[in-house]
């Protein structure tokens, strides 16, 4: 029987040569309390852009642009092992000041890349902060 499929999208958010990461809340079900760049869900009659502007808006209440796709990544999320493929997309940071849902993240830091790969350790993650350097 086949599983859950889903689609993502992760926002690695530029400003002033830094990027947002936020640590998830301990009440996730994956990765609860790992630091990240914004994920979320792709839904049915979205497209990536469209995701990836509303999964922004929701978490950290931010305007972006986006710049360009940057990544691809495919994972099993725990505990489910739901399947998910996703785009990841290096976005330009326009207006807005962080304010988190602290039901998804409870704490966020403009970083330097060096500081995001100390505090990250999702491989798939990391290889997305990877390709955004060009970008800074």
């Amino acid at each position: 029987m086949p599983g859950v499929f889903n689609v993502a999208i992760e926002a690695a958010i530029i400003k002033d040569g830094k990027i947002l990461i936020t640590k998830r809340s301990f009440e996730r079900k994956h990765a609860p309390g790992e630091w990240e760049i914004l994920t979320g869900r792709v839904e049915q009659n979205e497209s990536f852009e469209d995701a990836l502007h509303r999964e922004v808006m929701e978490e950290v209440q931010l305007k972006v642009k986006v710049i360009a796709p940057v990544n691809t990544f495919h994972f099993y999320r725990a505990p489910d092992n739901d399947e998910h493929l996703g785009v990841s997309f290096v976005c330009g940071y326009l207006l807005g000041e962080v304010v988190l849902d602290e039901s998804e993240q409870i704490d966020f830091k403009w970083a330097t890349l060096d500081e995001a790969r100390k505090l990250i350790i999702d491989k798939s993650i990391l290889s997305s902060i990877d390709k955004v350097k060009s970008y800074l």
